[in-house]
Formats: C-alpha cells, sequence, structure tokens
C-alpha cells in the first residue's frame, strides 16, 4: 500500500514537472511568434517603367519595383513595426560582391536618396536600373553625370542572375532575387531590350493557390441567375 502512495506521488510530481516546463515552453514560443510577426515583411508587389529625354535630348528609359511592407500572416492582418530602410543595393550571388553604389528610392530628397521609411500597409519605390545609348545601368539618376557615373549591369547578349538587398537600421536583410538579360532590337529609338523579371517566392505561389482555390469556390456557389 505504502509502495503504492510513493508511486502515485512520483507520477503526481512527473506531471507537475512536466506542466511546469510545458509552460515555460509555450510562453517563449508565444513571445518568439509575437515577435516574429511584429517585425516588418518586405513584399514586390509591382513594377513600373518610364522614359523621359535627357538635356541632350537623347531618350532614357528606367526600371522600378513597388515594395510593400505586407501586413498580411497567411491572410490574416497583424500589426507589424515600420521598416526604417538604411541601403538597398544589387549583389551578384555567384561573385559573391556588391556591385555599384547604393539604390535610389522615388520622392527622398536628392540629398539623401539613399534612405527612406516604409510603413506597415504602404509601398516604396525602388529603382533599379537605366537605359541610355544602349547601356543597361545601375539607375543613379536621370542627369548626364548621374548616367555616366552608374555601372553597367548587364551587357547586351548576356544575361545574369542577380539580388537586391534591402537593409533595416538594426542590420536586417531583405532579398529580392531576379533575372535580367538584355539583346539587341533594330528599327527603334532604343537599339537595345531589356528583360527583367523577379523570382516568384514560396509566399508568392501560397498566395495564387488560395486565390485560385476562392475563385474556384465562388464559381461553384454563386447563384446561376
Amino acid at each position: 500500500m505504502d509502495w503504492s502512495i510513493d508511486r502515485l506521488e512520483a507520477i503526481g510530481a512527473a506531471v507537475a514537472t512536466f506542466e511546469y516546463w510545458l509552460g515555460i515552453a509555450t510562453s517563449v514560443v508565444i513571445v518568439f511568434v509575437h515577435h516574429r510577426l511584429k517585425l516588418p515583411k518586405l513584399k514586390v508587389t509591382g513594377g513600373s517603367g518610364g522614359s523621359k529625354k535627357t538635356d541632350d535630348g537623347k531618350p532614357f528609359e528606367y526600371r522600378r519595383l513597388s515594395i510593400t511592407n505586407t501586413p498580411y500572416f497567411f491572410g490574416y492582418p497583424v500589426s507589424r513595426d515600420d521598416f526604417q530602410v538604411q541601403s538597398a543595393r544589387i549583389y551578384d550571388p555567384e561573385k559573391r560582391v556588391y556591385q555599384g553604389h547604393l539604390m535610389r528610392w522615388q520622392g527622398e530628397p536628392e540629398n539623401k536618396p539613399f534612405k527612406t521609411k516604409i510603413p506597415v500597409g504602404e509601398t516604396a519605390i525602388l529603382y533599379v536600373y537605366g537605359l541610355y545609348e544602349g547601356r543597361v545601368h545601375l539607375y543613379s539618376g536621370t542627369s548626364q553625370n548621374n548616367i555616366d557615373h552608374g555601372e553597367t549591369l548587364v551587357e547586351v547578349g548576356q544575361s545574369r542572375k542577380l539580388e537586391i538587398h534591402i537593409t533595416d537600421i538594426f542590420r536586417r536583410r531583405h532579398r529580392i532575387a531576379f533575372s535580367i538579360s538584355a539583346e539587341e532590337r533594330r528599327n527603334a529609338m532604343q537599339t537595345v531590350q531589356v528583360h527583367f523579371r523577379v523570382k516568384t517566392t514560396l509566399s508568392d505561389r501560397l498566395q495564387q493557390v488560395r486565390g485560385g482555390v476562392r475563385e474556384v469556390v465562388s464559381a461553384l456557389t454563386r447563384p446561376s441567375y
């Protein structure tokens, strides 16, 4: 009988110890998940191009990306921190080196064009490349001096896989992988055509799947008249 009581007490102590450590582990997980949900999450939500005439009357084209600090987690809105951009640069993963100078953000002052703030749910525009007289270069502005100092990103007939590294004030780094190529184009104002494509992430693919499922469900449940 005493043996049975001792055994039950040992089991009870073990269960209490397990519940204690389970409570600590659960608290740690909750704190970690809450911290991760608060972190900014950047996402490419669009891209656009533009063109203008330089001071000498020659055509100049450029490409931009829309970068959003998305407030969603698996489709549900969450409260994230603002993303304080410290720098954005082109990175060559094959050579493991950064290429060119800092990238510019649209709308920032000319004396501080390399930093910006992206509040949660809002979008900032990042310039990627310029095209002038058949040369594809890192966008550095539209003046002749800036164009001359923009480093060449891709030669005609060449294709490259590069990354954009966006770093915040805490040195957290967000990567955007993309491919870029250039080919000769005849009978056009610009003698070079640029192909630019951002790599689709797993999150993008899951969102596309969810969107497709919603459309199918909507089509099946929508009244026929």
